[in-house]
């Protein structure tokens, strides 16, 4: 019986957890130009089962207002309301698995988000090659 309950107890305690860190990314985060560092867009981070997507919600005046370099149905499409990154799952402490577009380029990246105090990092990668931005909440 006690290893029994020792299971339930760590199960528990494991959903606990994944509620905490889906509940942390969760919600609206300003985004920075990398070169200016002025302020970009607001991306909200909303939960689909286990995995996480963002989508751009505010748009702040100087921002790419539309997906020019995209390709297919995104082609020229607007930013505001576009969905940029997908299909994050939580792995040892970070959102990862899923992929983030470039809409100054048009091109999806490999992605992983994790939190660092108050700050979401947010990187898109190909192979050893990444670019990581700091997010601040809303």
């Amino acid at each position: 019986m006690n290893k029994v309950k020792r299971l339930m107890v760590g199960f528990l305690l494991l959903g606990l957890f994944a509620s905490v860190s889906i509940a942390g990314v969760t919600g609206n985060w300003v985004t920075y130009d990398d070169k200016t560092g002025k302020k970009k867009s607001i991306i909200n981070i909303s939960k689909h089962g286990n995995s996480i997507s963002g989508t751009v919600v505010k748009l702040y005046p100087g921002a790419l207002t539309n997906c020019g370099a995209c390709k297919g149905g995104l082609k020229n499409k607007p930013i505001k309301g576009m969905t940029v990154f997908r299909n994050l799952k939580l792995k040892d402490g970070k959102w990862q698995g899923g992929k983030i577009l470039d809409p100054k380029n048009g091109k999806w990246y490999t992605c992983e988000i994790w939190q660092e105090g108050a700050n979401l990092k947010v990187r898109g990668y190909i192979l050893m090659f990444y670019r990581t931005q700091t997010w601040k909440r809303h």
